[in-house]
C-alpha cells in the first residue's frame, strides 16, 4: 500500500459529542425529554434520519429533522475543517490525483457503515474503526478495527 486516506468527521476528529448534542435538543424539544448519551448510544444502528423517525410521531418528523441537521451543523462549525470539502467519492478521486495514487494502492479509514461503502464504490480497501457500531459482526469493512479514542 502506497496511501492511507482518513475520514475527518469521527475518524480523525471525534464527533460524537456533537452528534449526542443534536439528538439532545431534537428530543429535547419534540419529546419534551432529555437523553443521555448512553441512551442515544442504545439508538445507534440505523442512520440518524431512522433513529430520529422511530422516536417521533409522524407529524414530527420533517420538523424534528430539520432541528436536528440544523444544531448539528451549528455544532460541527466549531471543527476545523479543511476549505472546500466535497462529496466522499470525488473527495477519494481527488485525493489519489493529488497524491498520484491508485485505487489499488491506496486504503481508506472510515468510523460508519457509509464510509466503508463509500470507500468500496471508489474500489480502495477500507478499515472501518468499531467505536460507533452496535452489530460488530456486520462490518461493512474489509479489515474491522477497534476504536482507539
Amino acid at each position: 500500500m502506497r496511501t492511507i486516506l482518513f475520514d475527518f468527521d469521527g475518524t480523525v476528529a471525534d464527533t460524537l459529542p456533537l452528534i449526542y448534542n443534536a439528538f439532545r435538543s431534537t428530543f429535547q424539544r419534540h419529546l419534551n425529554q432529555h437523553f443521555s448519551d448512553e441512551q442515544i448510544v442504545a439508538l445507534f444502528g440505523p442512520t440518524e434520519t431512522e433513529m430520529i423517525r422511530k422516536q417521533l410521531p409522524i407529524h414530527e418528523h420533517e420538523a424534528a429533522l430539520t432541528h436536528f441537521f440544523d444544531v448539528y451543523t451549528n455544532e460541527h462549525q466549531q471543527l476545523q475543517n479543511p476549505a472546500g470539502i466535497i462529496r466522499m467519492l470525488d473527495a477519494f478521486l481527488a485525493a489519489m490525483k493529488q497524491l498520484h495514487a491508485t485505487p489499488e494502492e491506496t486504503i481508506f479509514v472510515g468510523d460508519s457503515d457509509a464510509d466503508t461503502i463509500a470507500g468500496r464504490a471508489a474500489g480502495l480497501k477500507t478499515v472501518g474503526l468499531e467505536k460507533r457500531r452496535v452489530r460488530p459482526h456486520e462490518s461493512t469493512s474489509d479489515a474491522p478495527f477497534p476504536s482507539f479514542y
